[in-house]
């Protein structure tokens, strides 16, 4: 949970998929990368609920309650608005923000927290159904 990185202590760069022997990033994850980049933006822009570019105290304390496990157990409301962690949120800019969340959280709290708050892809290519044909599938 949150932006502790891997349990096995990697970095999003240091695993089995980086083929390139000079270090630099593979087309691959230069795809990720700019994928986790917009979601982060598109996190910070949708906890933004005053429109404003500054996450007032009161927006910061979701994001506080999913960046941190010491807020697991603890009602969004209830997080007290004078915590050190929304603190040192406190009157930095979305761009600042979602730079933050894009280093030190790791791709799959980013997608999460991304799909949580409503932002996730939406798939609407389902099969069409058609009424009666699942009757047949029925033995009695």
């Amino acid at each position: 949970m949150g932006c502790g990185g891997s349990k096995d202590g990697k970095s999003n760069g240091d695993g089995p998929g980086r083929t390139d022997p000079n270090g630099a990033p593979t087309a691959m994850e230069t795809e990720v990368n700019q994928k986790k980049m917009q979601q982060c933006v598109e996190i910070v822009d949708t906890l933004d609920t005053s429109k404003d570019g500054i996450l007032q105290p009161e927006e910061l304390q979701l994001l506080v309650k999913h960046l941190y496990p010491c807020f697991i157990n603890v009602c969004v409301k209830d997080i007290p608005l004078d915590n050190p962690k929304i603190k040192a949120f406190d009157q930095k800019n979305k761009e600042e923000l979602a730079k933050y969340l894009y280093a030190e959280c790791d791709e799959t709290w980013v997608s999460v927290f991304h799909g949580f708050l409503g932002r996730g892809e939406k798939k609407s290519d389902f099969p069409k159904c058609e009424p009666g044909v699942y009757l047949s599938l029925i033995h009695i």
